[in-house]
């Protein structure tokens, strides 16, 4: 049976990524590095080989680092959150070598936190109610806001997750400020749907459990 594609830090694999068949390495490949082009907010950025592989595999090789970075230049153009990247090709550095990265429109993305603000902006407007955004590290808890003072707080570990899933946590506590209330009752759903669909929300909560189960695993270990 061929090995399952996909990233499990958690639990990582064990065979070598460089005897996996070609298709499997080439579909993990791209998943690997869309992923971790997916923390950049810059128009460059830099990645090792074997310290990217190693976070997904128990075993790297300068044979696995090798296939590797061949794959990624078969691949040599990826798309990450809506934006196209680009293998440039290898840096090296005394012994460490890093792949080069650049987004093909040469522009900076807006990080999180401007995302985060920018979407705070927009239904601040459209819900006609006003609040001072808060953004923190929390291992249990994915967004609350306070009625009185009128901040929302955000955890921080959430925003990597997307423009979706910021969008539906600054929606939920926005909503809760302008009813003035905690409560979920069918007018606070009325409401939040009215600017996050019932599908979209469904998928950003997803994502948000996925997220905050990881987190809380990994303070039990730590």
């Amino acid at each position: 049976m061929s090995a399952q594609v996909g990233l499990k830090p958690a639990a990582r694999r064990l065979e070598p990524y460089r005897k996996l068949p070609e298709h499997e390495r080439l579909k993990l490949a791209q998943t690997i590095v869309t992923k971790t082009l997916g923390g950049f907010w810059t128009r460059r950025a830099t990645l090792s080989p074997t310290r990217t592989l190693r976070k997904h595999f128990k075993r790297v090789t300068s044979h696995d680092a090798q296939r590797f970075v061949d794959d990624v230049k078969q691949i040599k153009v990826f798309s990450v959150n809506g934006s196209e990247w680009v293998y440039k090709g290898k840096l090296k550095k005394h012994t460490s070598v890093k792949l080069v990265f650049e987004r093909l429109d040469g522009r900076e993305q807006a990080s999180p936190r401007e995302l985060a603000l920018k979407v705070l902006a927009e239904y601040e407007e459209r819900l006609g109610v006003k609040a001072t955004l808060v953004i923190r590290r929390y291992k249990t808890r994915a967004a609350f806001c306070e009625l009185r003072s009128k901040r929302i707080y955000l955890n921080e570990a959430l925003l990597g997750l997307g423009e979706g899933v910021i969008r539906y946590l600054i929606a939920h506590e926005l909503v809760h400020l302008k009813l003035r209330s905690r409560y979920h009752g069918d007018e606070f759903y009325r409401l939040f749907h009215s600017i996050i669909p019932p599908e979209r929300a469904s998928e950003a909560e997803r994502r948000i459990v996925k997220k905050l189960f990881q987190l809380a695993e990994g303070g039990a270990h730590g």
